[in-house]
């Protein structure tokens, strides 16, 4: 899902970031469907929300910290395995 993917890419600095801001770069949802995808995510540990802000539009959300790790391994797991591709491109064209 697109809105999952751009929601982990705006979250994946490890700071906290507003509801508002969240639903401003994904204008593709409505306010409860962002609210929703949110609630998904906290349910799965993926986001953490801060307490002490709850209305709307001050709550704030970031990465849980295992799933920002897990994300990094994911990226670095990814180069590795482009560079292995382009050593094995270079191979077979000499």
């Amino acid at each position: 899902m697109q809105v999952f993917d751009d929601i982990l890419e705006i979250l994946k600095d490890r700071e906290w970031h507003s509801f508002q801001e969240l639903w401003e770069k994904t204008k593709t949802l409505n306010q409860n469907q962002l609210e929703f995808i949110l609630s998904f995510m906290q349910s799965y540990d993926f986001i953490q929300r801060e307490r002490k802000h709850w209305s709307l539009h001050t709550k704030r959300v970031k990465l849980n910290p295992m799933m920002a790790n897990f994300l990094d391994q994911l990226n670095d797991y990814g180069k590795i395995i482009t560079t292995i591709e382009n050593i094995e491109k270079e191979e077979t064209s000499q």
